[in-house]
């Protein structure tokens, strides 16, 4: 039963990829708090993080960023949110931490200036060698050694998620330091 589980979320994934690339996932949006799904993402995940000890937190930077509502699908950017520190639970050590940081930043555009935020998931594991970390939002891309599990395809489609809402993805990262 596991192993079709399994199976089917992969299936799912390489087709919600397809629908991705090739525009035709419809995006249901409305307005969310941005932090809020967050921490929501957070409360889903929370026997993993309970079960490494991982200390998890929200930090909303920015003043009144907590009440800050965005257009943007809620149940896909969740994904992203949730493929994240997903990713970061599994790469980081016992007793380790994990901070999504949300700021308020703005952008000039010829209509004027508009709502942004930044977001970052930091965490305490042992980081992506410099030659893997262009290469992991590529579909099917792990670092080589690692026996994490998972299929690879989990940063692809955040990366197509975050560009559809019109944002950009990328990772920074220190080998040994998260």
């Amino acid at each position: 039963d596991r192993s079709s589980q399994k199976l089917l979320s992969m299936i799912n994934d390489i087709l919600d990829i397809a629908k991705l690339e090739s525009g035709k996932m419809e995006l249901n949006k409305d307005y969310a708090e941005i932090v809020q799904i967050s921490r929501s993402a957070g409360a889903i995940l929370e026997g993993m993080i309970n079960k490494k000890s991982i200390k998890f937190s929200v930090v909303a930077s920015s003043p009144g960023i907590e009440r800050l509502r965005f257009k943007l699908d809620a149940a896909l950017i969740e994904r992203v949110f949730t493929n994240l520190i997903s990713n970061a639970i599994k790469f980081t050590p016992e007793g380790g931490s994990i901070t999504v940081g949300i700021e308020r930043i703005s952008a000039a555009t010829e209509k004027g200036d508009a709502d942004m935020v930044r977001v970052s998931v930091i965490d305490t594991g042992e980081g992506i060698p410099p030659d893997y970390v262009e290469k992991i939002f590529d579909k099917f891309q792990q670092v080589a050694g690692q026996k994490r599990g998972g299929t690879g395809l989990g940063l692809t489609i955040c990366k197509h998620i975050v560009e559809a809402h019109g944002g950009k993805i990328w990772a920074e990262s220190q080998l040994g330091h998260g």
